[in-house]
């Protein structure tokens, strides 16, 4: 099949660009059920699959074992044009007025749940390498099964910039009221590429270690966040902050240039640490730690998914007597969309000269009830950091 589209049009739909298509193996059938075998070519993309289905009873099912060495999002049509289309006159004047004070992150367009019911479905997916993404990703596993209007990923696995990603999905839409329940872990990721790779400019780089537990109920992004439970846990190590944000913290700048971390245009990151529970879509702050060689800054606050609210807390302490005076709190608050940064001009007076207010010791030992068995045996040094310094 030199050109797909023209097949699509037989159906009634339109497909975007793909590559040519064949199909080589054996496929039968009947009306109550079908069966195929072979080998899917699009463009340079090899496909081996195994699929098999009914056609009979409440709806139709579908069962598929699909494996390919290297696949090619461009062959299926998967990758967006990279020219975007000229805006009309009315999108143009839309982009020029200035944007509402409290611009709204997370949308009220229902999700399709109800799609779930018309397929029972199970399906093995392993993908060695993945092309045609700025991310690097590869060997992707997947297992995903819809029953009875319940869509279960258990996992999706695969290498991530360095590391490995491994989520579970479930998806019930059974329910007057859909629920959805979400599982991630992240081990290992190199944060600076993953930034990188998105062009995202963050002034962070590091190893990163995230752990997602979460459930939810409701129709549309908007309804989801706004009744989410759950924990998020986040660790960051091995890493640098540039210099800009660490500034954030001090009343005094010019006082960084004698900490030696302007003079390198970054400061190491020894560590950091997020953790938040979340109910009824506010996560509450149990930790939040940034450890540096100069600082150790500790937050406190909550984020507002319904509300689209963000306030918190950071209060840093000085390692060293001389950086006790320009030790300053700062806070983060307003819109999700366009938070502002604030910083206390009466924070270093209330000081006194001298003070080290918290000794990593101390500081570490009172994390721990908020650390699990598993992540003190992960292996994740910022976790594993607490028993070296109680050996001191």
């Amino acid at each position: 099949m030199p050109d797909v589209s023209q097949l699509g049009q037989v159906f009634g739909f339109q497909t975007g660009p793909l590559s040519s298509f064949s199909f080589t193996g054996q496929v039968s059938g009947s009306e109550e059920s079908f069966r195929a075998e072979g080998m899917v070519l699009s463009g340079k993309t090899e496909v081996t699959v195994k699929l098999s289905g009914t056609l009979t009873g409440e709806r139709p099912a579908l069962r598929a074992k699909i494996y390919s060495p290297l696949f090619r999002l461009a062959d299926f049509g998967l990758v967006p044009q990279l020219d975007a289309p000229e805006p009309s006159p009315e999108q143009a004047s839309k982009a020029d007025a200035p944007e509402p004070e409290h611009r709204m992150v997370f949308g009220e367009a229902e999700i399709p749940f109800e799609a779930l019911k018309n397929i029972d479905l199970d399906l093995d997916i392993l993908l060695e390498d993945l092309e045609g993404i700025h991310l690097d990703i590869d060997k992707v596993e997947a297992k995903l099964e819809i029953v009875d209007g319940v869509l279960r990923v258990d996992p999706l696995s695969f290498n991530f910039v360095g590391g490995g990603i491994n989520l579970n999905l479930l998806a019930d839409s059974s329910g007057k009221l859909p629920e959805l329940r979400l599982t991630l872990a992240a081990d290992n990721v190199d944060l600076g590429d993953l930034l990188s790779q998105l062009e995202v400019d963050v002034p962070l780089d590091g190893e990163l270690y995230l752990a997602v537990d979460l459930k939810a109920t409701g129709r549309s992004i908007r309804s989801l966040v706004s009744s989410v439970e759950g924990e998020f846990d986040l660790a960051i190590e091995q890493g640098k902050v540039r210099t800009s944000l660490l500034r954030l913290t001090t009343s005094n700048p010019i006082g960084w240039l004698f900490t030696g971390s302007v003079f390198k245009g970054y400061s190491d990151l020894n560590c950091l640490i997020l953790r938040f529970d979340i109910q009824g879509g506010v996560a509450q702050s149990q930790v939040v730690l940034l450890d540096t060689p100069d600082t150790l800054v500790l937050g406190n606050g909550h984020i507002d998914f319904g509300k689209e609210l963000i306030d918190l807390e950071f209060r840093p302490h000085a390692k060293t007597k001389r950086l006790t005076e320009m030790s300053t709190p700062f806070w983060i608050k307003g819109p999700l969309a366009n938070p502002s940064v604030e910083v206390s001009a009466a924070g270093a007076v209330a000081r006194k000269a001298g003070e080290v207010v918290l000794s990593p010791v101390n500081l570490l030992g009172s994390l721990m009830p908020f650390i699990s068995s598993h992540e003190k045996d992960s292996g994740n040094p910022c976790l594993g950091l607490q028993s070296g310094l109680e050996r001191k």
